[in-house]
């Protein structure tokens, strides 16, 4: 058996991770769809490339990061607006941009809302917010937490025009998770 792998690696200085695309056998990307990550999302909003962690859904200030238990979900709400390079030079801008959310507690992934992505789409202008839950360390102590955005996850990256940015991966703040012993 014959493996053909082909490895694409396109980073840039302005995102905190470079991405790779590894295709294994035929090469192919896989098939995607993605569903709104919010129903009604805030339309004409001006907040171009916002990725927030809130205490509520009306709420664009950081979630103040309160003591926690150990072991207990946290329940937030992440509201995000791609910011203008997500978008595909080639596509129209009313063309929704699909996402791919990971969260992080320290440098490992964790899941959220029970899964170890979350798939969805945005669109430019508009401000989307949705509940994200993850649950606390198991071990009581100081832990960094984020969520980092991937966006067109299955896109092709061979690409023509070098100032396509759509992409480049960015990060919401990261918030401090003081967790104390039940």
């Amino acid at each position: 058996m014959s493996l053909r792998t082909v490895l694409l690696i396109r980073p840039s200085a302005l995102a905190p991770v470079a991405r790779a695309g590894l295709y294994v056998g035929d090469a192919t990307l896989p098939p995607f769809s993605a569903s709104p990550l919010d129903p009604d999302p805030l339309e004409e909003a001006n907040f171009g490339g916002l990725c927030l962690l809130t205490p509520d859904p009306d709420s664009v200030q950081n979630w103040p990061g309160p003591t926690v238990t150990v072991g207990k979900d946290i329940d937030l709400y992440l509201r995000l607006q791609p910011f203008s390079g997500s978008q595909r030079p080639s596509a129209p801008d009313d063309e929704p941009i699909a996402v791919t959310l990971v969260g992080f507690l320290e440098d490992t992934t964790i899941p959220l809302n029970g899964e170890p992505v979350i798939y969805g789409n945005v669109r430019l202008d508009t401000l989307s917010t949705f509940p994200i839950t993850f649950r606390a360390p198991d071990q009581p102590g100081q832990y960094q937490f984020f969520v980092h955005q991937f966006p067109n996850p299955y896109a092709e990256q061979i690409l023509a025009d070098p100032g396509d940015r759509a992409f480049d991966g960015r990060a919401c703040q990261r918030i401090v998770l003081d967790v104390e012993a039940a």
